[in-house]
């Protein structure tokens, strides 16, 4: 079974982040239900890799969210409600 790892040990280089700012950009960001081309039936929720990159500049790349961060769309919409 796939677990990440959110200990401290095994992460460096924190810096402080502004949550009122990220809840901003939380708010801005696209959230949709949608499916992958190759998966039909199996229906999702998030927002798109574009979006996300362009809105907090994370990723390896603009085409892909990486997997702790695809964990974040349900609560995205949560964040929203407060």
């Amino acid at each position: 079974m796939w677990t990440d790892s959110s200990s401290r040990l095994g992460k460096q280089d924190f810096e402080s982040v502004d949550p009122s700012s990220v809840l901003e950009q939380v708010i801005d960001l696209d959230v949709m239900r949608w499916q992958y081309k190759a998966e039909l039936g199996s229906v999702h929720m998030g927002p798109v890799a574009e979006d996300f990159r362009a809105a907090f500049g994370l990723g390896a790349d603009d085409r892909h969210i990486q997997l702790p961060l695809r964990r974040a769309p349900q609560r995205l919409n949560s964040l929203r409600q407060r």
